[in-house]
């Protein structure tokens, strides 16, 4: 999957035409495109790709970052990537309930965006998510909706060890399409935790990404090749031939930085965009004949402040901002032979498999499970195992409404947003936080695992001692982002899914490529 993306640009005189100024008007004469794609992410390279199929229309996917980067193609390094210049390397405002300090949100700054800085993680979450986004008016959004496009993306590749069977397997995963998606090898503790987990309550499961949901204890899934390469959005969708295309241009490098409006019939219509490869640099233009698809991300979408002219006011533009939060890692040391055994083995070594590679999904209203003598909502408390880098104890965040992005104070695309999620200003995403990590000192010191574990002469007295207040100072001092922001500008995405969002945008934007083209089907 190391493709070069020798057909992408990035000097806009070769695709756009050069400005006076933003405040300057965008003509139909200037060069002009079907469609125009704002932020080549996980969504926009989809978007791209599909709606490249018609030969009759022309496609400008614009990206501000770079074209890729050695690390995004190792799955496990990808926290390499953070800090570099393929990662915007944002930062929240300081968080009240959050220490007192800001907090790292990396995204990425490449084609592919974060799908090509992410964990690999091939998780659909649960089938009631996208019951819940019909309730909340997402309508056309549901599960056996969604399915269609999870396989329509999908190639599933068989595994006769961790694999269902394969006339159940073909029910749930797709085989044609062009994100591949295996079974990676994963550290022989990994098959200990799922039996501890069992041990104590938590079923096991083969698959999570069935009808059944995500519930109980398994192995994840990757997006990750046979060769050991990570899959992106981009290396899946702008494949050699897609890059060929005539009829379509890719550009990186480019900030938009603006979208001109004008009106039509009364109505405000959006009709190009501004662009600039620098700040205060020359500025560029491009017409649109049909739509400007604004796919930039969750922190890169425009975002609101009393300084910017509003052309046309959407209430919801930088409001209900949602996140997963994690508690911070929680080491355990353990018998050599059960990690990295396996290491020599060529495309089969750790560096080819993910950072979480197994997981557990409980509902935090479970009485089976020992959590401890509070209650809270129905949220479901995850806990991921991870061999080196991160476990990730994700939890709902609360109400929706004042959690959000705003623009700099200087009111410049080139200054970044300002972003507050308000962690841990809820309640209950603390009492789930404490609930996720009383869970894993439950499993650590579960049957089998506990005997594979260097826990020390406490290991029996641990979990009957630890106070929730000191779990709950140990959040707040090293907690983080789960790496999964999203909120809404319109309908989709109304509530946050319970789990990894890539393989959730990648079927929206799928299915959303088809509803555009039935929209100008016979226009």
């Amino acid at each position: 999957m190391g493709q070069s993306f020798s057909n992408v640009v990035s000097d806009p005189s070769h695709f756009s035409t050069r400005i006076p100024s933003s405040d300057s008007e965008v003509l139909d004469s200037f060069k002009a495109y079907d469609y125009v794609i704002v932020g080549g992410g996980t969504a926009g390279c989809v978007l791209a790709s599909r709606l490249s199929e018609d030969p009759n229309v022309s496609v400008l996917l614009i990206e501000a970052g770079q074209k890729s980067h050695l690390f995004s193609t190792i799955p496990l390094a990808w926290g390499k990537i953070f800090g570099t210049s393929a990662d915007w390397g944002y930062h929240s405002t300081t968080q009240t309930h959050g220490g007192n300090r800001t907090w790292f949100l990396p995204r990425g700054k490449l084609l592919g965006g974060s799908s090509a800085t992410n964990a690999s993680v091939y998780h659909r979450c649960s089938p009631e998510d996208f019951s819940e986004w019909e309730k909340e008016g997402a309508e056309g959004w549901s599960y056996q909706e969604m399915k269609k496009y999870f396989m329509k993306a999908e190639s599933y590749t068989y595994d006769a060890e961790k694999s269902l069977d394969k006339e159940t397997s073909s029910k749930f995963h797709g085989s044609s399409g062009v994100h591949t998606v295996v079974h990676p090898y994963a550290t022989p503790i990994m098959n200990k935790i799922i039996e501890a987990a069992a041990s104590i309550g938590i079923p096991s499961s083969k698959d999570f990404n069935t009808d059944a949901g995500t519930l109980g204890g398994s192995l994840f899934q990757a997006s990750v090749d046979t060769n050991g390469h990570r899959v992106s959005a981009a290396t899946a969708y702008l494949t050699p031939d897609v890059l060929a295309r005539s009829n379509l241009t890719v550009a990186v490098g480019v900030q938009v930085e603006k979208l001109s409006v004008t009106a039509k019939e009364g109505k405000p219509v959006v009709n190009g965009v501004v662009m600039s490869t620098r700040k205060g640099g020359p500025q560029f233009a491009v017409f649109v004949k049909k739509e400007v698809i604004v796919s930039s991300g969750t922190f890169g979408t425009p975002a609101k402040s009393k300084k910017i002219t509003v052309k046309h006011d959407l209430p919801l533009v930088g409001r209900n901002l949602l996140d997963h939060v994690s508690s911070g890692c929680f080491a355990f040391r353990c018998d050599p032979k059960e990690t990295w055994d396996w290491v020599l083995k060529p495309g089969k070594g750790p560096m080819a498999s993910i950072g979480s590679q197994a997981a557990v999904f409980v509902r935090s209203d479970d009485p089976k499970l020992p959590y401890g003598k509070f209650s809270s909502g129905q949220e479901e408390p995850r806990v991921y195992f991870a061999p080196v880098i991160v476990i990730e104890n994700g939890s709902k965040p609360g109400p929706m409404g004042s959690y959000g992005i705003s623009a700099p104070a200087t009111n410049s695309i080139w200054d970044g947003p300002l972003i507050d999620p308000k962690y841990f200003s809820d309640p209950n995403d603390m009492k789930n936080i404490i609930k996720a990590t009383k869970l894993t000192l439950h499993i650590a010191r579960a049957s089998p695992l506990a005997q594979y574990l260097r826990l020390g002469k406490d290991q029996n007295n641990t979990k009957k001692t630890v106070k929730d207040e000191d779990l709950e100072a140990w959040a707040r001092r090293n907690g983080s982002t789960a790496f999964h922001p999203k909120f809404h500008a319109n309908v989709l995405f109304p509530t946050q899914v319970s789990g990894h969002t890539c393989a959730v945008v990648i079927a929206l934007a799928e299915r959303a490529a088809d509803l555009i083209k039935k929209d100008y089907a016979n226009v």
